[in-house]
């Protein structure tokens, strides 16, 4: 599916694009979408997305780092690739296996690499790569040439509810509600103080039971700031201990022991500052 990233054409664009979707036969779900009510607050931006033929309701979508609602081109872009993914994963139906519905990057092109992150940020999509038989589950976040995306269930009944408000946006309104339900934004990692957990969007990188202070303070600082590439070192100066190693140290075990190596510390060669990068 080509798309061209410097479409502006709104609302008939993607009217052409949905009546050229091919679910493989299968019919979008009846929407029964909540009244559009505030956004509430807390990291979730959003409301909650709506019900599938009676199911519960979808989990709400996190806010990344400064939200904002996608443009017209991104709007079509994210409508282009799950309309792929969902119909690869219908074809699939009766395939448990996931390189059975998963569609490779290729099959995407056009769909920036920052909306492709966007969907597994929100655990809507897993990262798989290989080849053939061996296509399995990557534990990176660095989409290469023999990469490929899978819908996850989450993913699956988002995107057919966001498929059929798509089409059944009667105005430009309807587009911008539906636009202003979808945050982007920085998809920089968090932590939450009062469970004592990292992650980056719905995948837990770390939970922290025992004592882990520097890694933590490092972590706090870095949520406070709202998540620079870089920033100085945070840890209180102590006798008797060399604050470069110390930091050194810290690093090293902020990068061990990931339950999903999604995210890769780093220092600058002062040992002074601390950064950070996806992988």
């Amino acid at each position: 599916m080509m798309i061209d990233r410097d479409t502006r054409g709104g609302r008939a664009d993607l009217g052409r694009l949905l009546s050229g979707f091919d679910g493989g036969g299968a019919a979008l779900p009846r929407l029964d979408w909540p009244g559009e009510k505030a956004a509430p607050a807390g990291p979730c931006l959003g409301r909650p997305c709506g019900r599938v033929d009676g199911a519960a309701a979808l989990t709400p979508l996190l806010a990344p780092n400064r939200p904002r609602p996608p443009r017209p081109d991104e709007l079509l872009a994210l409508a282009a690739a799950y309309a792929e993914l969902l119909a690869a994963a219908w074809r699939a139906s009766d395939d448990p296996l996931p390189r059975a519905r998963a569609v490779a990057l290729g099959v995407l092109e056009g769909v920036p690499r920052a909306l492709l992150l966007w969907l597994l940020y929100q655990g809507h999509a897993e990262h798989l790569a290989g080849t053939g038989a061996g296509v399995g589950p990557s534990a990176s976040l660095i989409l290469r040439g023999g990469s490929c995306l899978a819908l996850t269930p989450e993913g699956e009944s988002f995107a057919a509810l966001f498929l059929a408000r798509l089409l059944r946006a009667r105005n430009e309104r309807d587009l911008h509600e539906a636009c202003s339900a979808v945050p982007l934004g920085e998809l920089a990692p968090s932590y939450r103080n009062d469970s004592r957990q990292f992650l980056w969007g719905r995948h837990l990188l770390k939970s922290f039971r025992q004592g882990a202070a520097n890694q933590e303070l490092i972590l706090r600082a870095a949520q406070e700031m709202g998540w620079p590439d870089w920033f100085d070192d945070p840890l209180p100066r102590r006798g008797g201990c060399d604050p470069k190693v110390r930091l050194h140290d810290t690093i090293k075990d902020l990068n061990r022991r990931q339950l999903l190596p999604l995210v890769r510390f780093k220092g600058d060669g002062t040992g002074t500052r601390v950064g950070w990068e996806l992988r």
